[in-house]
């Protein structure tokens, strides 16, 4: 299992996360994330290059995050989380309230 995985996996093990809405197939439903992480990004207006540089990587590669080609890793999503201002459970789907300070 990847590191990112593992990280997940306790995450919501430890917390006691119920996954049963977002998890198809044995892993999380990709379209969940990929779907919120580009709307964050399209509603403050900001272009895949300019995310991409916030994350330190290149427009190919945050492209192929929203389009669901790779897996985002655990510090990307720690990253956009802190950049947004919203928690992981918002942008993996595991509740509608963007706020992570509640």
């Amino acid at each position: 299992m990847h590191p990112n995985n593992v990280a997940l996996c306790f995450h919501f093990l430890y917390n006691k996360v119920d996954l049963s809405h977002t998890w198809q197939e044995g892993r999380l439903a990709v379209e969940t994330y990929c779907d919120k992480i580009r709307e964050l990004r399209q509603h403050r207006g900001l272009k895949q290059a300019d995310v991409a540089k916030i994350l330190e990587t290149t427009q190919q590669v945050y492209s192929r995050y929203e389009n669901g080609v790779n897996a985002l890793p655990i510090h990307h999503l720690i990253t956009l989380c802190l950049y947004y201002g919203v928690s992981a459970d918002y942008v993996l789907g595991l509740t509608n309230e963007a706020d992570s300070t509640k």
